[in-house]
């Protein structure tokens, strides 16, 4: 059941979510300090797949039994059964956006209703208590007060402001899905680009390290370093629009901004060009750093 409606899942999604909740877990407590250790040096507690199974096996490590009910953490199934429960809030939306002439989306927990037409402010409070109305009787959720925001565009203006529930306006941004509109440009967040940036970089002192050490000849760091290599190249220093990357993303979501563009700035593909450019040159500083330790 979600919200009333029947749903069943077909026999092979069944299979994979009854095997999903006999998954089992290791608690935080009982990893065994030689991986916390290895950890702290590594950023991970293995070096390989069955080093676990030895460790589990030989009881180093103990883990839980099965589980009868709920579902791993960062699985898949996890979005698919979020959208079959939120199909009643979602349709009921659906029909809310549509009486007044917008749109609603949603992706996973953060959703955005988009009403083009000029709506008096009094009436915004009447839609949001609607909305929380449907969220508890539909979804037995409830908004939450901190995240949720009216914003106002005025294309004339070039300008988002924001609403308070005391109706009195404030400049603003329409932040969304990674991406943040001000009223001129879109733009990729900046926590984005500061992720991207810190991941890259450690995984380029990684690789600076590893190739310095293999020159040095300790030919123990040659699996780890392989593995750092291929994630530095394939992923944050490749600037390819095609490939699955953070450029190749930024890429895509650039010229769709582009295409549907009625009169905005974009500048998401040249900020993850600048990112990725910066992190090749970081490559070349680690890499004569450490290539005078030798």
């Amino acid at each position: 059941m979600a919200g009333g409606y029947k749903c069943k899942l077909p026999a092979d999604w069944y299979a994979v979510l009854h095997a999903l909740t006999k998954y089992r877990d290791i608690h935080a407590d009982a990893i065994p300090d030689e991986m916390l250790s290895y950890a702290k040096k590594h950023n991970r507690y293995i070096q390989r797949v069955r080093d676990l199974d030895g460790a589990i096996k030989t009881g180093k490590i103990q883990v839980s039994k099965k589980h009868e009910i709920g579902i791993p953490q960062g699985t898949s199934m996890s979005a698919v059964l979020a959208n079959v429960y939120m199909i009643p809030f979602d349709h009921a939306m659906k029909t809310l956006a549509q009486s007044y002439g917008g749109i609603y989306r949603r992706y996973s927990d953060d959703f955005v209703l988009l009403i083009p037409k000029a709506v008096s402010r009094s009436s915004i409070r009447t839609v949001i208590r609607d909305i929380n109305v449907m969220a508890q009787r539909l979804s037995r959720l409830q908004l939450e007060k901190k995240k949720t925001k009216v914003l106002l565009y005025t294309k004339a203006k070039e300008s988002v402001v924001k609403l308070s529930e005391e109706l009195e306006l404030s400049p603003s941004v329409f932040d969304y899905l990674g991406f943040v509109f001000d009223g001129r440009c879109v733009t990729i967040r900046a926590k984005g680009l500061f992720k991207f940036s810190h991941k890259s970089r450690h995984s380029v002192r990684q690789v600076a390290f590893g190739q310095n050490q293999l020159i040095k000849g300790n030919n123990m760091i040659y699996i780890p370093y392989q593995e750092a290599y291929h994630r530095l190249t394939g992923q944050y220093l490749n600037m390819s629009e095609e490939a699955q990357t953070f450029r190749g993303y930024a890429s895509r979501a650039d010229k769709i901004y582009k295409t549907n563009n009625p009169g905005y700035g974009v500048k998401i593909d040249d900020q993850a060009r600048k990112v990725v450019k910066k992190s090749q040159l970081y490559l070349n500083e680690r890499r004569k750093e450490y290539a005078q330790w030798r």
